[in-house]
């Protein structure tokens, strides 16, 4: 079989162990329907699978069969070359590239702080070459390799937007790591930025600079712009914390979480559950209690969202609850469309296998995988722009009262 050594007798080592990864996607893959012809990859590379190497290409062709992409292999070698980069003096340009047709490739996640961000590139960009590297016979991982270049270089991108091409120049630099900014806006309006909900202890964060936001402030916070643009999103029980903080108790924050189950009443195999804001008493985060009287003050502010193109995931969650509740005016551009979660099993060959394991629907009911959410207020982005449209247009939507 292409791609494998040869071997007169396959190691039963490395074949149990693909059996029994190869178990776990079957026991925990989100959507039963998508696994029904999955049956033909529990024993389809019994006789080729001699070596660590067998084990991975064939756990990484097991996983791409379902077309997700979350639910996929890395293998060891793989890590360690992305570990390179950063040894080697390689920098990424900021942008991920994602399959947008036959031979073409589109920028599907911009990062916060990186030459991308502060480019006039945009996330739906159709990239058509890299450094003069054209990328229309290329494969996807092909195409990723020239995501990064040495830091101190131009990198030179041929874009299209909107059916007009541009040539974008990234001065590489390696991208700080993020931190959560905060500042004082007109009219005693806070500004804060959460790039993450990566940890219990970014959450910490947030919520400890939101606290001092309002003890600094005389009189306290008159309104709040939340900017969640450019987040990738994280932990789901950090996204619950976090609307939790806005939410009144017992609002709903997810309709619908659904993950695999084996109980024959489950219905096509997955069990469901609401989640609930939480009460604002006895409310806690990374082990210590959240002030009540901070939560019940933030449950009363005037708030504005600010999301985009790559505010995803946990940052969806926050963003549906708090829209679909009428807690707050989403302000930008439609945000990333990742309405499931995935876990990575790190394993000993020192791979990893992400499983995509639930999905979950907004409290109106709304399945924003692959859809995103739609703003209340729109505002592109305008490339170049020294002023920030999307904010001036979250602090107008708090003015009016909206």
């Amino acid at each position: 079989m292409a791609g494998f050594s040869t071997c007169d007798v396959p190691s039963e080592v490395w074949t149990r162990f693909y059996h029994g990864e190869w178990q776990e996607v079957k026991d925990k893959y989100f959507d039963p329907p998508a696994l029904k012809n999955f049956d033909q990859f529990e024993h389809k590379y019994d006789e080729h699978i001699c070596t660590p190497a067998d084990m991975d290409l064939a756990l990484k062709r097991m996983a791409e069969s379902l077309h997700n992409p979350w639910t996929k292999y890395t293998s060891k070698a793989e890590k360690e070359a992305k570990d390179d980069q950063a040894r080697l003096g390689l920098v990424p340009g900021g942008f991920e590239l994602a399959p947008a047709g036959a031979g073409q490739f589109k920028i599907e996640f911009i990062h916060y702080g990186s030459p991308a961000q502060k480019s006039d590139l945009r996330e739906g960009d159709i990239v058509k070459s890299i450094n003069g590297k054209d990328l229309s016979s290329l494969t996807l991982a092909q195409a990723r390799a020239l995501e990064t270049g040495q830091s101190g270089d131009t990198m030179q991108v041929e874009a299209e937007h909107n059916g007009a091409s541009e040539s974008v120049s990234l001065p590489l630099a390696a991208t700080p790591d993020e931190k959560i900014e905060s500042r004082m806006l007109a009219g005693d309006v806070a500004y804060v930025r959460l790039p993450d909900f990566r940890d219990e202890a970014r959450i910490d964060d947030f919520i400890q600079t939101l606290d001092d936001l309002e003890k600094k402030t005389p009189g306290g916070l008159k309104g709040l712009v939340l900017d969640l643009r450019n987040d990738p999103g994280g932990n789901l029980p950090n996204a619950v914390t976090v609307a939790s903080l806005f939410l009144p108790s017992d609002n709903m924050i997810v309709a619908k979480q659904y993950v695999r189950s084996f109980d024959p009443a489950a219905k096509d195999g997955l069990k469901e559950k609401d989640l609930q804001a939480t009460s604002a008493h006895g409310m806690t985060n990374n082990g210590k209690f959240v002030d009540e009287n901070l939560v019940l003050k933030l449950r009363k502010l005037p708030l504005s969202l600010l999301v985009n193109g790559s505010s995803a995931s946990a940052a969806e969650v926050v963003t549906g609850a708090l829209k679909d509740n009428g807690r707050a005016t989403i302000v930008g551009s439609h945000s990333f469309g990742k309405g499931v979660g995935y876990k990575t099993d790190h394993l000993p060959t020192g791979g990893a296998l992400g499983i995509t394991e639930m999905k979950y629907l907004t409290p109106s009911g709304y399945d924003l995988n692959g859809r995103g959410i739609s703003p209340d207020v729109p505002v592109e982005a305008k490339p170049g722009s020294t002023n920030d449209e999307q904010l001036r247009a979250a602090l107008t939507a708090l003015q009016q009262g909206r």
